[in-house]
């Protein structure tokens, strides 16, 4: 079965809401989850499942992309957000995911004077990032901002990665719910919701919530990321606790007809996918040491399956690794760009991904951007955006 929502009413011109001013209480509550939750989505080192010889990797030359970077930073209304997950929704226009945004008046661009939301979106006119055009896009409830996704305060919503099929949008929403442990929350699953009309104005889009499978042998795993290929739909699954990657895929036909309770998942101990209506209990990762946001993609000039990713905490690396199949083997992390270190001991640096519908460069890269200090997050105006990187990837042999 599947449950329809009404249309979305949204604005994205002046927000009439008085605007809030972050509290010392909230920057404590905000900072104590914040550290929480990006320990837990930063994932861990370990040896990888699989390995690839050493000459079978590349090397890839990564810059900044600065002139991009405007791309975000010139609402007057949207002042920042994480995530950014993109897709390619046609016709020239690209779908941007984000997490937890701030919304500003439109008089000045303070973030003490914004609404933090959980989630918003923007649609990017052009695919070149440097010369598009973007509009974002939010609710409004009771005359203040409101996630796009709605979610209430025991429930947050956070977009992990969408795809467009036979002129339908789906998208993956990681969900996290108030928990009774030691941290006081935990990634409880995901959704999937699609929209039938994607062309129109997203305040016009009717939402529909998929009915979701059961993960394998009661393992806590949500999808980080989509890939199309010839006729299968693949999801790539992160464990919330191990950060392990699990495979699963369902044919085209059934995911287009909503149909998601027909998802396989591929077992690396026998080597061969389990049938969707089997309990699955064979069922391993595909490799080890990854994190909650990346993307994986198939790369023509390396002739390889590349998934990107950072690594560690903090000042982290970017990097990638490399396999000739989707099951694998990967090879190891290997890092290309080391994010730059500041002044500010704070500044941490997260969910890198590619963008392989942009024009500019042969790799598109971004990365977040953000602080341990949310006083600093409030007053610098240079963070808590993507930041974009660029570059070419070359050959070793």
């Amino acid at each position: 079965m599947i449950c329809t929502g009404n249309p979305i009413n949204i604005r994205i011109c002046q927000i009439q809401a008085d605007p809030f001013s972050f509290s010392r209480k909230a920057h404590r509550s905000f900072l104590f989850l914040f550290l929480l939750i990006l320990i837990i989505f930063s994932g861990c080192t370990k040896k990888p499942v699989g390995h690839l010889p050493e000459e079978a990797l590349q090397r890839i030359g990564i810059s900044p992309y600065e002139e991009a970077d405007r791309l975000f930073r010139k609402d007057k209304y949207w002042l920042g957000g994480d995530g950014a997950s993109s897709v390619d929704i046609g016709n020239g226009k690209v779908l941007w995911l984000f997490g937890d945004s701030f919304i500003g008046t439109g008089e000045h661009r303070d973030r003490h004077q914004s609404v933090m939301i959980r989630n918003s979106i923007a649609i990017q006119e052009g695919y070149d990032p440097v010369h598009a055009t973007i509009h974002f896009y939010w609710h409004h409830k009771n005359n203040k901002p409101s996630p796009f996704f709605p979610c209430d305060e025991n429930e947050y919503v956070w977009p992990a990665d969408g795809i467009v099929i036979r002129g339908k949008l789906f998208i993956a929403l990681m969900i996290i719910n108030k928990g009774r442990n030691a941290l006081g929350f935990e990634i409880k699953n995901w959704q999937c919701v699609s929209v039938e009309d994607h062309a129109i104005f997203p305040e016009r889009w009717v939402i529909s919530y998929l009915n979701m499978p059961e993960p394998p042998s009661g393992l806590p795993l949500v999808l980080s990321t989509f890939l199309v290929e010839k006729k299968y739909i693949y999801g790539f699954f992160t464990h919330t606790k191990t950060h392990d990657i699990y495979l699963g895929r369902w044919q085209i036909n059934d995911f287009c007809d909503g149909n998601l309770m027909k998802l396989a998942w591929w077992s690396e101990k026998t080597h061969k996918w389990q049938r969707p209506d089997s309990k699955a209990d064979g069922v391993s990762p595909i490799l080890s040491g990854g994190q909650m946001e990346f993307t994986v993609e198939w790369h023509p000039f390396l002739k390889k399956y590349m998934l990107i990713q950072s690594e560690g905490f903090g000042n982290t690396a970017i990097g990638m690794r490399v396999a000739e199949k989707l099951t694998g083997p990967w090879s190891s992390f290997r890092p290309f760009f080391q994010t730059v270190k500041t002044n500010h001991p704070g500044i941490i640096t997260y969910a890198a991904k590619s963008h392989p519908e942009l024009d500019g460069a042969s790799i598109v890269l971004t990365y977040a951007v953000n602080s341990l200090d949310f006083e600093e997050v409030l007053t610098n105006n240079q963070i808590y955006f993507p930041v974009f990187l660029k570059g070419m990837i070359h050959n070793e042999k």
